[in-house]
């Protein structure tokens, strides 16, 4: 495992991406947030200093990632919030019983459906009539030029385990029926949706509600 902290930039992404909830959904501090593949905390750091206490929920598919993100807030004194932080290999929901606004930023780009289905089936569980959930995703690689379901991308390295991922590509009708069979109604936000940063593939965002 390598040393990964926040850096300025992904701060100021996380920065961005809480702006946009408050510009876009009004989000309030009285709402219950939880922040889908929570990595090192960029987003944490600016989410759980603007919520209520208790009101922040983050989790990540890499234990090393979350004991750098509970750091992180341990010393900007953001602790005493009581965020929850957990590790999960298959999107286990537990720790919160509701939620009010979701956020999957850069997780359906290396999932393939069965995961996204899973994680799409176990947040509908916890959602109720207001519940927003928005996720991003790659409609288009370079390496692929059409994609009838779901496609792999090129590989690249994370940059905390060193490993190998591989970018998965969706395409907008499959993605679309995909969460509509599970019971949710889909709204297409385009590249405009809560993009921190720019990459080879440019991120999709969607927004699902019941």
């Amino acid at each position: 495992m390598r040393l990964v902290e926040i850096n300025k930039t992904y701060e100021a992404y996380g920065l961005e991406q809480l702006s946009w909830y408050i510009s876009t959904f009004q989000l309030k501090p009285h709402h219950t947030f939880l922040d889908i593949g929570c990595g090192v905390g960029s987003g944490a750091i600016h989410f759980v200093k603007y919520l209520d206490d208790g009101k922040y929920y983050g989790f990540a598919k890499e234990e090393l990632a979350i004991q750098i993100c509970s750091q992180e807030l341990n010393n900007r004194n953001l602790s005493k919030k009581n965020p929850t932080l957990w590790h999960t290999l298959d999107f286990d929901l537990e720790p919160i019983d509701t939620i009010d606004f979701a956020l999957a930023y850069s997780v359906m780009t290396h999932i393939d459906s069965d995961y996204c289905r899973d994680l799409l089936t176990k947040l509908k569980a916890k959602a109720h009539s207001k519940t927003k959930v928005v996720f991003t995703y790659f409609n288009t690689h370079p390496l692929i030029q059409s994609t009838p379901t779901y496609g792999l991308g090129s590989t690249h390295e994370h940059r905390m385990t060193g490993k190998e991922y591989q970018y998965v590509v969706y395409n907008d009708s499959y993605i679309e029926k995909l969460c509509q069979d599970i019971g949710w109604k889909v709204q297409f936000l385009g590249p405009s949706g809560p993009h921190g940063h720019h990459q080879e593939v440019n991120h999709q965002g969607i927004l699902l509600e019941l």
